[in-house]
């Protein structure tokens, strides 16, 4: 039975990110996603800087944050909220939230988000983003596995 990989028509993004000491490098990618939704992502994305870095202080590689560094970030994840917020309402419905979200669904929901982005790691509560590219695909594209070929 033939093979294929069906990448959706829409925007893709890509994010790199890395934790610890710039190691364990990863990419993950989502498609078949609007406009809408790749710059709520963007913008999200751009909260994980390194934590360390001296011109702008973000959120990237989190080891054990306490109950101020999570609120921080939930604070600032809470403006990019805001600035998509149509956006982030109809998403939050796909996430099966009826309403708003609480304060602690805001924590939970930016922190699964972090995870599907950034794939998550097992020893820091955040990565670092260390680039993010954006595709757009406007009609669906299927490949045929032929590695039986070879």
């Amino acid at each position: 039975m033939t093979q294929y990989t069906t990448i959706p028509a829409g925007y893709r993004i890509s994010v790199t990110s890395w934790e610890n000491d710039a190691d364990n490098y990863r990419t993950e990618c989502l498609e078949g996603l609007s406009k809408e939704v790749v710059s709520f992502y963007v913008d999200f994305s751009k909260l994980f800087t390194s934590k360390n870095n001296r011109s702008d202080k973000g959120f990237g590689n989190l080891y054990e944050p306490n109950d101020s560094e999570r609120q921080a970030l939930t604070n600032a994840f809470t403006k990019v909220v805001e600035k998509h917020k149509d956006t982030f309402l109809a998403l939050c419905k796909d996430w099966n939230y009826d309403e708003t979200p609480t304060d602690e669904e805001y924590q939970d929901i930016c922190y699964e988000l972090h995870h599907e982005l950034f794939g998550g790691s097992e020893y820091f509560y955040t990565r670092v983003l260390d680039s993010y590219k954006v595709e757009y695909t406007p009609t669906e594209v299927r490949l045929e596995d032929v590695t039986y070929q070879f």
